[in-house]
């Protein structure tokens, strides 16, 4: 499925980009308190992002797997005052060692790392998404 036409997804406005950056746009809809894009609204775009990355990662799964959350640590770092993109990232060696168990035991883990930056490239939010994931 593509990640934009998630129920969630499409509520909270997520778009991708022509590079294939996932990006939420700064309207009032996402604001907090103080006129910045709202904590939550940043967490679900690197959640959103992290999920995204894994079907580009692995697309010989998809529609194989039940991929779902299973921990995550994210931290927030500076006002988010733009629009906002994110930027997923899992280490080859990671990718390796998923597959190695995946192909023996029919699930693995994988942790996808994710920024999320504002229009000037200044990070806002960062965190580590642990996915298990499980043939179906």
């Amino acid at each position: 499925m593509e990640i934009t036409e998630i129920p969630f997804a499409r509520t909270i406005g997520l778009k991708k980009s022509d590079s294939e950056v996932l990006e939420l746009p700064f309207v009032d809809s996402l604001h907090n308190h103080l006129q910045t894009i709202a904590a939550s609204a940043q967490y679900s775009l690197a959640e959103l992002a992290a999920g995204d990355y894994m079907q580009q990662l692995f697309p010989e799964l998809v529609g194989k797997v039940l991929p779902v959350l299973r921990d995550s640590h994210f931290k927030f770092k500076s006002p988010a005052q733009s629009r906002i993109s994110a930027f997923p990232e899992v280490s080859q060696k990671a990718v390796t060692k998923f597959m190695q168990h995946f192909e023996k035991k029919g699930r693995a883990l994988i942790v996808v790392d994710v920024s999320v930056k504002d229009e000037e490239g200044k990070v806002t939010s960062s965190g580590c998404f642990k996915w298990y994931v499980q043939s179906l």
